[in-house]
């Protein structure tokens, strides 16, 4: 009856962390996220870089359009401002220049009778002029004194002026346009426009002057008549920094910033404006401009202003100015920061929302294109796990003829190969067991001896032995020490290995001597015909009489570490290794004067013949010292010793051939205890 099969071996696979388990960590992620990914990148990143570049290139655009356009309406403004300024000017040299103030200021200059009667209607024209135009708030005629002559405001009238520099200007021969300015009768702002009244056509000597007062809130007006969004605005400031227009009445006749004692004096508020000091505003910021310290009369800047968020709640702005021609006053058209940026905010978040809108078009065509090109990776990758699990039936499907089609056909060819190779791992695995079954399984107790024995093959099967051979049923008494080495290692080494050990245990049984036993062995090897020979040394030790039998078919000598004397001796004699030839004569040799506490080593040429990383060899010397150094130990620890030093010496270098050993100390006799 035949035996059952035995069930084919799993392959077993050194591998990461599956793909079915989740894991923050991309290396871990199934390929189809990672291409997934890599389209959305390859997909998006560009388009993010050109959303970036697109939108940063747009708001700086947008950024200088506002800015522009912040110019213009501060341009505007003051064109219109110089208009009405230039208006006003000539309306008061015309005026100057009327045939009734000429004969007005001529009569009153000359102390005619006749200047009063005249004085009424000039009155009445003035007060018509002033009322059929609303950009005027008075006017009046003033003779070469000073002294009022005709007015809208019946107080001017024999009032004396002269105090006023508009007055003295035009007294003096010379038009003038005053500052913005607080009436002392009136109370109301505005701008006085005077001319020089003169006898004759032909340049004659000035005999009075022609004031025109321009309403300042027709000057407010048009600076309130400008909005900029819902949050922006014009002001107007002088050169002194002093605000003269405002939407917002009470920041009238403050300056955008602290002035210092001198400058206030210079400015002086009780005469310009009707105030004792003029309190400043948080818009220092646009001082140098209004002071004109900027070379250009056009631009736009950024300020910070804390009374602008105490209105708006905004306290970062930016501003647009032009200067005046006619007067030293700069326009500003200003507006909050985040009132400004809201159209390239607007072009972001639409910019954005087309990204997004693409971004999810991107995604989906990612993942189905992912999808598509990973599925016979999965196919793959399923027969794959099927193959690890033993099934070698599992075959891939071949879906293209691209590299993933061939890796399935290379995957399909492969198959068989590995299953071969399983099979013969399988068999390799098995004879490791049957070649660990053939050395011994534990160390001898024997009587006066301490034994201990180690082999670590550098392959699974290797081609050292060693073995403790009963031999009392034979010759009376006695264990027989063995250790081989032969030529190479791995399978054919184990095999001849096997062999031999079969050979040398059938003539140990027969009791023969210890050269006959070599004789058998090297018979059987040389009949073999398998063309490697091996070295064998066989030991017997009788620690009653302190002596060593052994024979050696070139193999190394073993090592005596002599208790008493501390000092080492070989014992050496021995033909040539087995396999050689066929008619090989070995001898037995003989040691006398062992005593107790000597120790003697048995090794292959694995241990001496080991290098570290540098290429150096462990050597005898270095096995001697450990041996040495470790004597007072037990055997067991002397073996664990010298193969913890093998380590330490080969470091990072692999272990190139089997290493094998016998530790043997001699004991004192054990007493047995009398019946």
């Amino acid at each position: 009856m035949p035996a059952p099969s035995a069930p084919r071996p799993a392959i077993r696979t050194t591998q990461g962390p599956s793909l079915n388990h989740g894991s923050l960590f991309p290396s871990s992620w199934p390929i189809a996220a990672k291409l997934f990914g890599a389209m959305i990148i390859a997909s998006l990143l560009p388009l993010s870089v050109a959303l970036w570049w697109t939108a940063s290139q747009s708001r700086h655009e947008l950024e200088r359009a506002a800015r522009r356009n912040m110019e213009l309406h501060a341009a505007a403004a003051a064109e219109r401002l110089d208009q009405l300024i230039g208006d006003t000017a000539r309306l008061a040299s015309s005026l100057a220049k009327d045939e009734r103030t000429v004969m007005l200021c001529t009569a009153a200059a000359a102390a005619r009778p006749d200047a009063h009667p005249l004085a009424d209607p000039m009155g009445h024209r003035l007060r018509v002029a002033v009322e059929t135009n609303p950009d005027l708030a008075s006017a009046f005629i003033i003779d070469a004194r000073g002294i009022g002559l005709a007015s809208t405001n019946p107080r001017n009238f024999g009032q004396d002026l002269s105090f006023r520099e508009y007055c003295r200007d035009a007294l003096a021969g010379r038009a003038h346009v005053s500052e913005f300015l607080v009436g002392k009768t009136s109370g109301e702002a505005g701008v006085y426009f005077s001319s020089p009244v003169r006898a004759d056509d032909t340049g004659g000597g000035v005999v009075g002057a022609a004031v025109i007062k321009l309403r300042g809130e027709r000057v407010q007006e048009i600076i309130a008549s400008v909005r900029i969004g819902h949050l922006g605005h014009l002001m107007l400031a002088d050169h002194h920094g002093v605000i003269l227009a405002h939407p917002l009445a009470y920041l009238h006749f403050r300056s955008l910033g602290p002035l210092t004692d001198g400058q206030q004096q210079a400015i002086d508020p009780q005469a310009s404006y009707g105030l004792d000091r003029i309190a400043p505003v948080d818009a220092a910021g646009l001082l140098p401009i209004a002071r004109g310290s900027h070379e250009r009369p056009r631009g736009s800047t950024s300020f910070a202003s804390s009374d602008g968020a105490a209105e708006t709640g905004h306290s970062a702005w930016v501003a647009g100015y032009a200067r005046m021609s006619a007067r030293e006053w700069t326009v500003f058209a200003v507006e909050p920061e985040a009132q400004f940026d809201e159209a390239g905010r607007y072009l972001w978040h639409r910019n954005l929302g087309a990204t997004g809108v693409v971004a999810v078009f991107a995604a989906g065509l990612a993942l189905w294109r992912s999808r598509a090109i990973t599925r016979p990776v999965v196919d793959l990758h399923a027969a794959a796990e099927r193959l690890a699990g033993g099934d070698f039936s599992a075959r891939a499907t071949p879906s293209s003829r691209d590299e993933i089609g061939r890796l399935a056909e290379t995957f399909n060819s492969m198959v068989p190969r590995l299953e071969e190779a399983v099979e013969l791992r399988h068999t390799m695995e098995l004879a490791t067991e049957i070649q660990q079954s053939l050395l011994p399984e534990h160390d001898p107790d024997l009587p006066a001896l301490e034994i201990v024995g180690r082999c670590r093959y550098c392959d699974d099967t290797g081609g050292d032995y060693y073995d403790f051979i009963d031999t009392a049923p034979a010759r009376g008494g006695g264990t027989l020490i063995a250790l081989g080495d032969v030529a190479g290692h791995g399978l054919p080494a184990a095999l001849l290995m096997a062999s031999a050990r079969a050979a040398l245990r059938c003539a140990a049984a027969g009791g023969l001597p210890l050269p006959t036993m070599l004789d058998r062995v090297n018979h059987v090897l040389n009949s073999d015909r398998n063309f490697r020979f091996m070295t064998l040394v066989l030991l017997a030790i009788d620690p009653s009489r302190g002596t060593a039998r052994w024979a050696s078919a070139g193999h190394d000598p073993a090592i005596v570490l002599h208790h008493a004397s501390n000092d080492f001796s070989e014992l050496v004699g021995g033909s040539a290794p087995l396999g050689v030839e066929d008619d090989m004569v070995y001898a037995e040799y003989t040691r006398d004067g062992l005593g107790p506490g000597d120790v003697i080593v048995i090794g292959t040429d694995g241990i001496w013949e080991a290098v570290n990383p540098e290429g150096v060899m462990y050597g005898k010397q270095r096995l001697r010292d450990v041996v040495r150094e470790n004597a007072h130990a037990p055997v067991a620890a002397i073996a664990d010793a010298i193969e913890a030093d093998l380590r330490r010496f080969r470091d990072t270098a692999p272990q190139r051939d089997d290493i094998t050993f016998v530790v043997i100390r001699i004991e004192p006799p054990r007493q047995e205890n009398a019946e």
